[in-house]
């Protein structure tokens, strides 16, 4: 799961920064199997400048926290990084 073609939605290449983008890929591919076909990240933007991102899952319930030093554009986002067996698309969830 997760390792076939990848794709972005024209709102993610609008609204979150390619350093971002390639550190949403690479947390879920080191995440360890099982793996939902729905990744869910809550980005958050912190008073700092810096944004916590948490990620999460359903099936098994997964929920990760972290804090990193890049900033986003608003003050929360939602991201969902879909894998359709074919390939995975990284999207807003109000492009859902």
């Amino acid at each position: 799961m997760f390792d076939r073609e990848r794709y972005l939605t024209k709102g993610v290449a609008k609204e979150i920064e390619v350093e971002m983008q390639i550190l949403l890929w690479s947390l879920v591919d080191n995440l360890q199997p099982p793996k939902d076909y729905l990744q869910v990240f809550e980005l958050l933007k912190l008073a700092n400048g810096s944004t916590r991102i948490v990620h999460t899952q359903e099936e098994p319930e997964y929920r990760s926290e972290i804090s990193v030093d890049i900033e986003v554009s608003k003050e929360r986002l939602k991201i969902f990084i879909i894998d359709s067996g074919e390939y995975s698309t990284m999207l807003l969830s109000s492009e859902y």
